[in-house]
């Protein structure tokens, strides 16, 4: 399964904003982490939000595209029916 992001990264809190959809109707899960995107760091805070809020475990979660950009690209491996509810969630936050 992939996963589209539009992270904003230095944000006041971790949250979920909903999907959202760009110019070219393309939509995406929009984040915001309060770590800044320095080495890393908010890529890691997006990976670890998610992880917990879907209940998939951290290193099932793989960073595709977009490792300097706000948008980004996720893969989960093995998605079962339950857990494709638990990321469907996000949406609704």
């Amino acid at each position: 399964m992939r996963l589209r992001v539009r992270l904003t990264p230095g944000a006041r809190g971790d949250q979920f904003a909903g999907i959202h959809e760009d110019a070219d109707g393309k939509a995406w899960l929009k984040a915001s982490v309060r770590a800044a995107p320095e080495k890393g760091r908010a890529n890691v805070a997006l990976i670890a939000m998610l992880a917990k809020a879907s209940g998939i475990a951290k290193g099932r979660f793989d960073l595709v595209s977009g490792h300097t950009s706000r948008t980004k690209t996720l893969r989960i491996d093995a998605v079962t029916p339950a857990e494709q509810a638990g990321i469907e969630a996000l949406a609704a936050q």
